[in-house]
């Protein structure tokens, strides 16, 4: 659809830990034109907002990759959706409800396989749905996988066209 891929998590903020800033812009880092969105009440506070942004800065990623936008209505945040390529979950903590709404908007998630029930929920959902291929074994796997995923745009689609398809099919929405 454009130039560049987005990635995007609407995952609570709390959740994205300086491991999960690291991974996420080494993978900015090594996919041109990608984007990073981002969606937190959090983002109100500009103090606060700054001193995220500059977690990203002082990893290589350039100021034009994020897009930072302030809470928002559940509506509001739902159709935000249509605006990402790939949703990235967070870790070891992952998002419950949030990959579910990923999903069920059709946007692909690339999940951490986890070690414990807290780290289990993403792995779990995209198990249940037959997306097996957008698990991570672990840290490498994760960047690889984001990496190759947004260069194949056909994979995407046929991912998105799965989850539109299947959508009423699946019991856990």
């Amino acid at each position: 659809k454009s130039d560049h891929i987005i990635f995007g998590s609407f995952n609570e903020i709390k959740k994205i830990n300086d491991s999960v800033i690291k991974i996420w812009s080494n993978i900015l880092c090594q996919v041109p034109n990608s984007k990073l969105f981002l969606i937190s009440y959090k983002f109100n506070d500009n103090e606060f907002k700054s001193l995220f942004i500059e977690k990203f800065l002082n990893k290589d990623v350039k100021i034009n990759q994020l897009i930072f936008e302030n809470g928002c209505d559940r509506k509001a945040l739902l159709s935000k959706y249509n605006l990402i390529d790939i949703a990235l979950d967070t870790f070891p903590y992952n998002g419950g409800t949030t990959t579910l709404e990923a999903l069920w908007m059709c946007v692909p998630t690339l999940v951490m396989k986890g070690r414990s029930f807290l780290s289990k929920c993403g792995e779990s959902i995209n198990i249940s749905l037959g997306l097996n291929d957008w698990i991570a074994e672990n840290n490498d796997d994760y960047i690889w996988k984001a990496i190759n995923f947004s260069k194949n745009i056909d994979k995407i689609q046929k991912t998105k066209s799965y989850l539109i398809n299947n959508r009423n099919k699946f019991k856990i929405f």
